[in-house]
Order: structure tokens, then sequence, then C-alpha cells
């Protein structure tokens, strides 16, 4: 815009110079207009008689000819035919009659001189004008393409802010409808900080139940595990909430494991113990539920009594079976060796002494006994290489175990809708977990954009 003002203000000083210019021509032709009047004048006294004498001359003297030549040639070419001086209105008269006005007028040609400054003075303005006006219509061509310019600017910027306000508005709804999850997210990581800081202690109290207590009755476990947290400073101690979860438990419970509390911490104690489980199980109910549990670890059934037992015994070992000896009653002394897991290492590979054979120890070999005595009475060395799990029906076990069978016979909806919940919540579980996983690798992964300095 600074430089269209600048153009406008060269125009009008140009104009007001030209105007100025035209003034003194205008002064110049007012003196001019006497001798043009005088020029008329004369050239109207010619008379046709003159104009006849003109037509016979067949060759006119020089002066004639000239002058004849000069009034063709409309005055301007008299300077290039270098004859503006012969013309005499007195030499005129006496060669022709008629050539004498015409001479006459050709006395006053600085007139066409003067006219012709006013020409030329106007064709300058022209041009002037013609030039500041080129001046104006670049600037103004090169103003427009500047504002077309910025036109397609301000036009993919109103895109691209309409963009970013869209991209805004999905950004808060999605932050407005995770504000439930946030909600989730936090009241969960509070919950797994307070597990994280009281898992420690947990973990103690886990490994001294499953050590001194998968032996005894319910109300002795809750007096001791009371005691326990009392000491440790934990409000609450729950050995199937801490290792399994209700998933778990309905998988059990569908093999045929009894619902009773004291049930499902004796599994538990079965499957997280590291000696040798010792089953105390008068009513076959854990061994049942035993081999449901382990059909698919190559389980192989067997009792101490038969005439196969020494090889039986082999060839789990050998080949890392699960072996589940039943109806114990007394305890062989083949047995002691892998009780104890008396293992010689031979290179990569152990192996154990069974009776008078040497025989490879395969890791995935397992061994459980089960008995139905729960009065039995054995070598008090035999208790200190495994772990006793006593399955034998009390009061609190009893009373479980009838209100799960009334209410399996009298409302077996609410079982199958207990079943189809516990599934269900298993499943959100395992989504929510997922979608967790997921949004938090494509957050990891998300590039961030770098401050600007």
């Amino acid at each position: 815009m600074r430089s269209f003002e600048t153009y406008y203000n060269q125009h009008v000083e140009e104009n007001i110079k030209l105007s100025k210019r035209k003034k003194d021509i205008d002064l110049e032709l007012k003196e001019i207009e006497p001798i043009v009047q005088e020029a008329k004048s004369a050239v109207g006294n010619i008379k046709s008689e003159a104009l006849s004498e003109i037509r016979s001359l067949r060759a006119p003297p020089d002066v004639i000819r000239d002058i004849l030549e000069g009034v063709l040639r409309l005055m301007e070419f008299l300077t290039h035919l270098g004859i503006q001086n012969l013309f005499d209105s007195k030499n005129a008269k006496r060669a022709s009659a008629a050539a004498a006005p015409l001479a006459a007028g050709e006395g006053k040609c600085h007139l066409f001189q003067g006219v012709g400054k006013d020409q030329a003075i106007g064709k300058e303005q022209g041009k002037l004008k013609h030039t500041a006006l080129e001046d104006v219509e670049e600037e103004v061509s090169v103003l427009r393409d500047r504002l077309n310019k910025f036109t397609k600017e301000a036009a993919q910027i109103e895109i691209n802010l309409k963009q970013a306000n869209e991209t805004i508005a999905s950004a808060e709804t999605l932050v407005s409808k995770l504000d439930d999850e946030y909600r989730r997210w936090t009241f969960q990581l509070q919950e797994i900080d307070q597990q994280l800081e009281e898992l420690p202690m947990k973990a103690l109290l886990a490994a001294a139940f499953i050590t001194y207590l998968s032996a005894e009755p319910e109300d002795e476990r809750r007096s001791v595990v009371e005691k326990w947290c009392s000491e440790f400073g934990i409000e609450k101690f729950s050995l199937t909430q801490t290792l399994s979860t209700e998933r778990e438990q309905l998988v059990w419970k569908n093999e045929g494991l009894p619902s009773d509390e004291l049930s499902v911490e004796n599994a538990i104690c079965i499957l997280h113990n590291t000696l040798v489980p010792f089953l105390i199980d008068p009513s076959f109910q854990a061994a049942n539920w035993l081999k449901a549990n382990m059909v698919n670890s190559q389980l192989e059934v067997i009792n101490c009594h038969d005439s196969n037992f020494l090889t039986s015994v082999e060839m789990a070992v050998r080949f890392g079976k699960t072996l589940l000896l039943q109806d114990v009653d007394t305890i062989h002394p083949v047995l002691y060796p892998l009780l104890r897991r008396d293992l010689i290492n031979q290179g990569p590979r152990y192996v154990v002494q069974i009776g008078e054979k040497v025989v490879d120890y395969n890791p995935q070999f397992k061994l459980f006994l089960v008995t139905k005595y729960s009065e039995i009475e054995l070598p008090p060395n035999f208790y200190a290489v495994v772990s006793t799990v006593n399955f034998s029906t009390t009061k609190a076990g009893l009373t479980g175990q009838l209100l799960a069978t009334v209410l399996q016979r009298e409302k077996p909806e609410l079982e199958l809708k207990t079943h189809r919940l516990v599934t269900k919540r298993g499943r959100n579980e395992i989504a929510a977990d997922s979608v967790g996983r997921i949004f938090t690798t494509r957050i990891s992964i998300c590039p961030r954009k770098r401050p600007r300095k």
C-alpha cells in the first residue's frame, strides 16, 4: 500500500508540472492566433483566375514549384527539404499572382511550429501519463498477486484451524468418556500401591500358612492367621485371595473340588508346595479333584500294594509323569530318596536311587500321596519330608458343603448365574488388561513434539 501511495503522489506532481507547461503553451498560442488569422485571410484572397493561371504553367518557376510542394507536404517537411527561406511574397507575385498569397502564408509557418510544440507536449504528457499508469498497474498487479497469496494462506489457515478445533473437540469428548476409566485406574493404582506395600508380608504369611497350617482345621487356621496379622501390622489376610483368583476357584469347583473355604485353601497348599503333598482324604473328594486337575500331566494312579509298584515308580521318574499313590498306610523305603530329593548330579543330568537301580530323574516328575485314614500313624521322619494336607470334614466345612449342595438342588439357576457372572468377570478382566496394554503401548510409541526453543 505504501508503494501505491508513492506512485500516486508522483503521478499528481507530474500532472501539476504538465498543467503548468500547458498554460505556457496556451500563452504562446494566443500570440500565434493573429498570425493564423492573417494567413487565412491571405489564402482566402486567391481567385479562380489566379488558380487557372497556375494550372496553365507547364514549367512553373522555382518559386512557384517550391510553394506548391510545401503546401502539399503540410509544411512539416520544409526543414527537411531546406527550402524554408525561399518563400518571398514579392518574388512570388512577380512570378504569379496566385502564388503570392501562398508565399505570404508560408511566412507565418512558425504557427505550425507552435502547433507542433503543442502536439509534442501532448504526446509527452500522454507518454508520461502512460508510463505512470503502467507503473501503477504493475504495482497493482504485484499487490493483487500478494493479496491472492495471502487469501490462499488465510484459507489454508482457516482449514487448519477448523481441523484443529475438530481434533480438540474429539479429544475433549474422549477425555470426558475416559473420566470414568481415569477414576477406576486411580482406584486400582491405589489398591496396587497398597498391595505392593503389603506384598512382602503377605508372601511371608502365605509361605508360613502352607508350611505350618495345611494340616490344621479351620478354627485353628483362623486363630493363628489373626495372631500373625496383629504381629505384622496387616489388617486382613486371605490365602485364597493372595494365591488364587475367582476364575481358578471356579475351574477347581467344576473339576469336583468342594466349594468350602477349607477345601480351597487345601487346593492352594497342594499346588503351591515344594514338598510332596500327603493328602488325608476320607471322602475321596480331593483325590477325584486331583485326578481331574492333573489329567493333562500324564497322570498315573497306582496303589502301594500293586505288584508293579516299583516299575511304575521307575517309569514315572524317568519319563516325567505325575504319580498318584492311593491308599497309603505304610511308606515303602524306595520312596524316601524321592521324598527327600536325594538327587545325584552326573554331568548334565540328575539320577536318583530307587531300590537297587539308579534311574534318570526328569524334572517334570510329580508325586502325590493319598490316604483315607485320618488317624494314620507313620514314622516321624516321614512327616518331616512331606506336606500334610488334611481334607477331613469339620463342622464349618460340612456347613459350607451342605449349603452349596442345597443351593445347587433348590436354586440351580443361582449356581448357573454365579458361574456365568464369574466367567464374565474373568473375561472382562482379561479384556480390560488387554485394552490397557494396547493403550499403554500406543502411548509409549506416540511421537512427542519437541518444545520450541
